[in-house]
């Protein structure tokens, strides 16, 4: 889920318990039904290729793969103990060791990206995009759900990585993704920002 390194330990720890949190039920599944059913409402056919960023123990995918089983579905994340997991879990996922940063994919060959409450433990957020914009195929989605910055706590902590809605779109917009669609979660606390790879200019 981290990409900034000194998260790792922390989330390496949390690997073995993270399928059982009580963050699961209360936080985590009903921002991820909200994900599902805004992917559902841009990608109505099957994609050939998914890749989830900071795939955790790949609960998402896990969900995905119910819903396309054809569907080539690769997760990464950087906590060595997540992937661990989340092969156990799955067989029929692929899952890999990387940062947002620096994705193990060829350029222009994924239909469907996302990445689901790790974007702001990334070192560096306009770099993650980029990538993800270079492993996207032409009018490509991402879809990103993050935890949402009050005002008041933006205020407080200003360099926090955690976006208000505004910096989520100026950051797509930056690295070439139209912004198609953003929403509150139901717990109000996570923004589900959608997002599609611009076509190069002439």
């Amino acid at each position: 889920m981290p990409s900034k390194r000194n998260d790792l330990p922390r989330f390496q720890r949390w690997s073995k318990s993270y399928e059982t949190s009580w963050l699961q039920p209360v936080f985590f599944e009903p921002s991820m039904r909200t994900v599902l059913e805004v992917i559902a409402s841009y990608v109505t056919t099957q994609p050939e290729s998914v890749l989830d960023i900071g795939c955790g123990t790949g609960r998402l995918l896990r969900s995905l793969h119910e819903r396309w089983p054809e569907a080539e579905l690769l997760g990464v994340d950087p906590t060595f103990g997540m992937i661990e997991k989340a092969r156990e879990l799955s067989s029929a996922i692929k899952f890999e060791v990387s940062f947002a940063e620096a994705l193990p994919v060829p350029d222009a060959s994924i239909e469907v990206a996302m990445s689901t409450f790790s974007f702001h433990h990334w070192s560096d957020q306009q770099a993650g995009l980029r990538e993800i914009v270079r492993v996207l195929k032409p009018q490509g989605y991402f879809f990103l759900a993050d935890a949402v910055q009050p005002g008041w706590l933006a205020r407080l902590q200003p360099r926090s990585h955690m976006q208000r809605p505004e910096g989520v779109r100026e950051l797509f917009q930056q690295a070439g993704l139209h912004v198609l669609h953003q929403q509150l979660t139901n717990t109000k606390w996570a923004l589900v920002t959608a997002g599609r790879k611009e076509l190069a200019a002439d």
